[in-house]
């Protein structure tokens, strides 16, 4: 298990660099043109397609065509990695599914995004294009691949199964939120992040009931905490759920009982370690300007703001 985290890392690293790429609007943010190029691209190699000449006659850019070739490069390099150590048919299938859900998800984003720059998503497309464009599913993909789990269909299928999974996912996505808003605020890039997509719903609502109170962003900074913390909450009423349940957990103490059990409590250790990992980059690193101590907070740098957003315990 130890050789697969080499693919896992190289993947972990691309994301960072893709992410930064396809959020950036001085990089592809807004530059449908370019993004289409790279995620056709990308499409191309997790599908195993040779590339179409017809992606290298478009108009980019010197600086992006290198861009490009890079991620696609590196891409090819890990995802042949993965399936040289044994990538099963299954867990193939499911990294290319949701590697093409996340890249269609940036899509959108970017077309958004350069055609109404200053327009937040209204929350019902915010969860369905956040949901993907997060890029969790393929990392839970890569996860159950590093640990070499193998769990049935009717397991991962299971409705506490999933529900746990898509409570892992939106922890990690709004404690994203929460954290780089300050950043992608002033970047002038918050269309699509919990705060001002609940901001707006809030507006839309006070204006609708005629209201003459206005909507503090504190009050709404305080309202996605508190959606993590009741998130915190279903987390772990869902893993005493899945702990109960005789179909998923079954009680004897035949190999496949104990497999099952075994591989079942290492799924769910390995989505609370990347949960609390998650939190854990999101306070200290330098990225967000929170860098928070053992002491529990310290006040983040200016960023050239003349207010500081205050994130309650």
């Amino acid at each position: 298990m130890r050789s697969r985290m080499i693919p896992i890392v190289k993947l972990m690293y691309w994301f960072f660099i893709i992410d930064n790429i396809l959020d950036e609007p001085s990089e592809m943010g807004t530059d449908t043109e370019s993004a289409d190029v790279l995620l056709a691209r990308v499409v191309d190699v997790m599908e195993g397609r040779e590339e179409s000449e017809s992606r290298t006659k478009l108009n980019v850019c010197v600086k992006k065509q290198k861009t490009i070739a890079i991620i696609v490069d590196t891409a090819r390099e890990w995802w042949n990695e993965m399936r040289a150590l044994g990538m099963s048919c299954r867990l193939q299938a499911r990294m290319v599914k949701s590697m093409t859900e996340y890249l269609n998800a940036h899509r959108f984003l970017i077309i958004h995004r350069s055609s109404s720059p200053q327009a937040v998503l209204d929350m019902e497309n915010y969860l369905h294009y956040r949901g993907m464009a997060g890029g969790w599913w393929p990392c839970l993909v890569a996860m159950e691949f590093g640990l070499d789990l193998h769990l049935e269909e009717e397991v991962l299928s299971h409705p506490y199964i999933r529900a746990l999974q898509r409570s892992t996912a939106w922890h990690v996505y709004w404690v994203n939120d929460v954290a780089s808003f300050k950043k992608e605020l002033l970047e002038d890039n918050i269309q699509c992040n919990l705060i001002p997509v609940l901001y707006v719903k809030r507006v839309i609502e006070t204006e609708a009931r005629r209201s003459k109170t206005g909507i503090e962003l504190q009050t709404v900074v305080n309202e996605a905490t508190s959606i993590i913390r009741e998130e915190d909450a279903n987390w772990v009423r869902l893993v005493s759920d899945i702990r109960s349940c005789e179909m998923l957990m079954p009680t004897g103490n035949e190999q496949p009982c104990l497999r099952r059990r075994q591989d079942l409590e290492t799924y769910m250790e390995a989505m609370g370690h990347w949960r609390s990992g998650n939190l854990y980059y999101h306070l200290a690193s330098e990225r967000y300007g929170i860098c928070a101590t053992i002491d529990g907070y310290v006040q983040a740098p200016d960023f050239r703001a003349n207010y500081v957003v205050r994130l309650q315990n």
